[in-house]
């Protein structure tokens, strides 16, 4: 059972961190080199940072 409750605090903590870098990076990509922005690379970028504003609910 304490390995669990471990991972309970570990898990969420890298997901944020693996979302906040995602969103970070493109945003900074897409003005600095020129990335192209699609609707795919939008609507993931919402979801993402939906899903950090979830997480500090």
């Amino acid at each position: 059972m304490h390995q669990w409750r471990l991972l309970d605090k570990i898990v969420p903590t890298w997901l944020l961190l693996s979302l906040v870098s995602m969103a970070l990076v493109f945003l900074l990509a897409a003005p600095l080199f020129g990335e192209p922005v699609t609707p795919r690379k939008l609507s993931g970028l919402v979801a993402a940072i939906l899903a950090v504003l979830a997480f500090y609910q």
